[in-house]
């Protein structure tokens, strides 16, 4: 996510699903290509020396972006999906639940389905 994603989702959250959680419908926010689970090539180049002080921060960096967003926007936050690089990457599209079954993501997904069926 960059300044680009968040301050679209600020302008999304607080222009558009306001008006809708005015009228009473519940509105979620679900972060996706978050950081978490991949770091993108440039940020592992940068700091090879040392790519786990980079991981931290990236996630510390990460948290205080979706608390400032959950603040700003007022509204719940369902879930955090990281970004996968091997599924971004890959040269064919495929849907990822029934090629992997035992990916991380496919587990995200389920819980994520869980989530939405207790609201």
């Amino acid at each position: 996510m960059d300044s680009i994603d968040i301050e679209g989702t600020k302008k999304m959250a607080n222009e558009i699903y306001s008006a809708f959680t005015k009228l009473g419908t519940k509105s979620l926010l679900l972060f996706n290509r978050a950081a978490g689970y991949c770091l993108p090539p440039n940020l592992i180049l940068e700091t090879s020396y040392a790519p786990e002080a980079n991981y931290a921060n990236v996630m510390s960096e990460q948290s205080n972006i979706t608390n400032t967003v959950k603040k700003d926007v007022n509204m719940e936050i369902i879930g955090n999906i990281p970004c996968y690089c091997a599924i971004q990457f890959d040269n064919k599209e495929f849907l990822t639940v029934l090629k992997h079954p035992y990916h991380p993501f496919t587990h995200l997904l389920s819980d994520l389905v869980d989530k939405i069926e207790k609201i």
